[in-house]
């Protein structure tokens, strides 16, 4: 399936989010006119028809939100930056 040059700047985009935190659908539009906001739920639309992105609700800064998940991107836990694939020691000091 083809991809729109809009829809493949998106999937690139939150490729690279990805990589580093949440990706959101509140983050892709917030500050975007209606026709901008528009265009970029078309992509994601696109995207997920295509089955290049899942999404799964989350929580991120105290809002319930739909967070965005790229084949093969990380899943980031509830309201963290840290992805829930790592795991982290606590060790008590000495």
């Amino acid at each position: 399936m083809d991809l729109t040059p809009s829809a493949q700047k998106l999937f690139d985009k939150i490729v690279t989010r990805n990589e580093s935190r949440i990706v959101t659908i509140d983050d892709l539009i917030t500050y975007k006119t209606y026709q901008e906001a528009d265009e970029i739920i078309a992509a994601i639309k696109e995207l997920i028809a295509a089955e290049l992105i899942i999404t799964q609700p989350a929580i991120n800064h105290g809002r319930f939100e739909t967070e965005i998940i790229p084949l093969g991107g990380i899943t980031y836990g509830k309201g963290t930056k840290k992805p829930l694939s790592s795991s982290t020691t606590i060790r008590r000091k000495k």
